[in-house]
């Protein structure tokens, strides 16, 4: 019976290449029933998710739409000019107005100055004059004042507004809550009653960072105490500075805003139109009037037009010195926000009525936002396998997300907080991407492995970055690159005095240290050749001619102080060292996959390569390290030239042109070769022209000035020579009938 194998199809092999990574599956599953399920519940991970929410909401709160500040508002400061008017007034300014001398007296003023304040402003047409100041004791310093005050506040009490404080204990034995409020004291105001002429300026802080988020305008403190009481022992119901001001200017419910703070957040008033640019130190919807001026004859003329200005406005006075210390830290701004500066920004949600405030979703509603995001995370995974367009998903996701938050608050009023849903989305995808570039990798190391048996390293790597570009260069391609050749000399002669061991060991150490300097260097290691190496830059990746030039360059001179280093450590373990010979050449290569089809190599053909051998050939006869040829020369940068000394024209054997060498002299070096180059210049041009007896003149005073220079050696000898045995034809080039 006959066995039919069934042969996977193209489409069976996309079906496959899309499946996930089955370990990198189960780990995103299983990382998102704990982001899902785990971390909520628990309080690190609340808190975490809230951090995130906290932040876009602010965000929200500070670059989002904004409502304008009312014209009919106008905050009096008592900021520093107020508190020291001294230094601001003539002497006679001052004892022109009763107000200006008790405030000269120092703070805290006697109290005659707030109802000096209340009669001018109500005077004037003010319809509410509220103050953002305690007094919940009597006057210790000007007791005489109180009297005046408190006139004045009956007097007006359906206009005027004062402030009253909370505090809170908390019973250790219930944990009850307990609210005391800091009332004006009974000198001033006998019996506060909560529809009586009295706002509570206490705004409670997120107590997670201690920014204020939300405005309070009812205070039910039976309902705050978490528990009821007979209704003639209730506390009852008051409103705040806010709620009083917008009722008393305006007939509004304070029963109609929020009573809980929780459910609606703050519209913010925008601080940009109030801030002007001597008061920028610190967050103001409203600009600052200073309080003194209205006592100042002068300035109530001009600048509140004999106080036509306060005609029908909403007043608020209270303090605006950072002696004060009443700051409160907000989403809004950079510095945080003063007190009245908070009350008249709740002053203005109020008024502006739906527009002023923003709504929270619920609990339940902000769940199921998270566990969609959640889902859409597992969606985008398992079903979007291209990594391009999962990138692009992720993007999409998370910009929607940011999107339809703005849109909501600054279009809908709604608060709607993605960013602990997006960050659990980045999360899992994020590690959905990471367990399959895990995956990956761990693939390729394995495909490297394999490889790796076959071909060099470098080249593996570049196949596995670049797969497109190798597989198009395996047909045969054209190239210009930069070819280096390095040669030991007299190896041969070593692995016949010595033990193959210790000779094998001694070899692997030096090629190990040059390979590291072609990859330093981003070059390419062609092949080994017994002792001799062939190593190339541009033939897999495509560099430009200078920077192939300068790399090749610059990793033979390091491969020669490499060299160095390893022969000043062998003479100390007693080992033999080594000299070798470098030639760098740049020029066309024939690259390609060669070989049968049993074996094949990546390699290159070409005169170009050949020519690089010759060149390292030359190193031996001119008693030099490092031979480049002319074409590489060019490429190279101007600091490098000083250090290229010319070589008499070769023709190389198997190449009908001369080449155009330079030996590298080393940098230690360059000034001796300085001292002597204009001898050598001559003695070259004169052995060039044919001139044999001049050459040998100046090359004696070449080799007196450098008598280590091998290529004044090898020419000067050559010259010699011509003298003693003139050449028929002399083209000024050395033909080379040997590699």
């Amino acid at each position: 019976m006959a066995a039919h194998v069934a042969m996977p199809n193209k489409k069976t092999k996309k079906r496959q290449s899309e499946r996930p990574h089955r370990k990198a599956a189960v780990l995103v599953c299983l990382l998102s029933l704990v982001i899902l399920m785990v971390l909520p519940l628990s309080q690190t991970g609340r808190e975490s998710y809230d951090f995130f929410d906290r932040k876009l909401s602010d965000y929200l709160s500070a670059h989002g739409k904004k409502i304008p500040p009312r014209e009919d508002i106008i905050f009096l400061g008592i900021d520093e000019p107020s508190l020291d008017p001294g230094n601001m007034l003539f002497e006679d300014e001052i004892a022109a107005s009763p107000a200006l001398q008790r405030i000269n007296e120092g703070f805290p003023w006697s109290r005659e100055v707030y109802a000096l304040a209340i009669e001018r402003l109500i005077d004037a047409g003010a319809k509410v004059v509220a103050i953002d100041v305690l007094f919940d004791r009597p006057s210790s310093s000007h007791p005489e004042g109180d009297k005046e005050f408190a006139d004045a506040v009956f007097d007006h009490q359906e206009q005027v507004i004062l402030g009253a404080h909370l505090s809170n204990n908390q019973s250790k034995l219930t944990r009850a809550n307990s609210w005391i409020i800091g009332f004006p004291d009974s000198s001033i105001l006998p019996n506060p009653q909560p529809n009586g002429p009295v706002g509570i300026v206490s705004f409670f802080a997120d107590p997670t960072d201690g920014v204020v988020r939300h405005a309070y305008y009812v205070f039910d403190f039976d309902e705050m105490s978490g528990w009821t009481t007979e209704p003639s022992l209730s506390i009852g119901v008051w409103h705040s500075l806010s709620a009083k001001m917008a009722q008393v200017a305006t007939g509004l419910d304070p029963r109609t805003l929020p009573s809980d703070g929780k459910n609606l957040r703050l519209r913010w008033t925008d601080h940009t139109l109030g801030s002007n640019p001597e008061q920028r130190s610190i967050t103001q919807p409203y600009p600052i009037y200073s309080f003194y001026e209205i006592f100042v004859d002068s300035m109530w003329k001009a600048n509140f037009q004999n106080g036509e200005f306060f005609k029908d406005k909403i007043v608020l006075i209270g303090p605006a010195s950072s002696r004060s210390h009443d700051y409160h830290p907000t989403p809004v701004g950079a510095m945080p926000m003063l007190g009245p500066q908070l009350h008249l920004s709740a002053l203005t949600s109020a008024l502006a009525g739906e527009e002023g405030f923003v709504a929270e979703l619920s609990l339940t509603t902000q769940w199921i936002i998270f566990a969609a995001f959640v889902a859409l995370a597992l969606l985008v995974y398992f079903y979007l396998r291209n990594i391009y367009w999962r990138y692009l998903a992720i993007f999409l996701v998370i910009a929607g997300g940011l999107a339809a938050s703005w849109v909501a608050y600054n279009e809908l009023n709604t608060m709607l907080l993605t960013a602990s849903s997006l960050v659990a989305f980045l999360l899992i995808s994020g590690v959905g991407l990471g367990a399959d570039t895990i995956a990956t990798r761990i693939e390729k190391r394995r495909i490297h492995r394999t490889l790796s048996r076959y071909v060099s390293k470098d080249i593996v790597e570049e196949i596995l970055r670049s797969p497109e570009a190798y597989y198009a260069s395996l047909g045969g391609v054209r190239k210009p690159v930069a070819i280096l050749f390095s040669d030991l000399r007299g190896f041969t002669t070593m692995t016949e005095e010595r033990e193959p061991a210790e000779l094998v060991s001694q070899l692997n150490e030096y090629l190990g240290a040059m390979v590291r300097c072609v990859f330093e260097n981003n070059g390419t290691v062609d092949k080994f050749i017994g002792d001799a190496m062939l190593a190339v830059w541009g033939n897999i990746r495509d560099i430009s001619p200078e920077e192939a030039a300068r790399s090749a360059f610059n990793c033979a001179r390091q491969m020669r102080r490499e060299l160095d280093r390893l022969n000043t450590k062998w003479q100390r373990e007693k080992r033999p060292t080594f000299k070798q010979g470098i030639g760098v050449h740049y020029g066309d290569a024939i690259i390609g996959n060669l070989g049968s089809p049993e074996k094949m190599e990546f390699a290159m053909i070409g005169d170009a390569v050949n020519s690089a051998s010759r060149i390292e050939g030359l190193t031996k006869q001119f008693g030099s390290e490092l031979i480049i040829s002319d074409e590489l020369a060019k490429l190279l940068e101007k600091d490098d030239k000083p250090m290229l000394k010319p070589l008499p024209y070769i023709q190389v054997k198997g190449r009908s042109k001369s080449l155009t060498l330079y030996d590298v002299v080393r940098s230690g070096n360059i000034s001796l070769w300085e001292s002597y180059k204009d001898d050598y210049l001559i003695a070259l041009k004169s052995f060039t022209d044919g001139e044999f007896e001049d050459a040998v003149h100046y090359f004696d005073r070449c080799r007196a000035a450098g008598p280590a220079d091998g290529a004044v050696a090898t020419v000067l000898e050559g010259s010699q020579a011509f003298v003693r045995n003139p050449p028929k034809k002399w083209r000024g080039v050395i033909v080379m009938d040997s590699k």
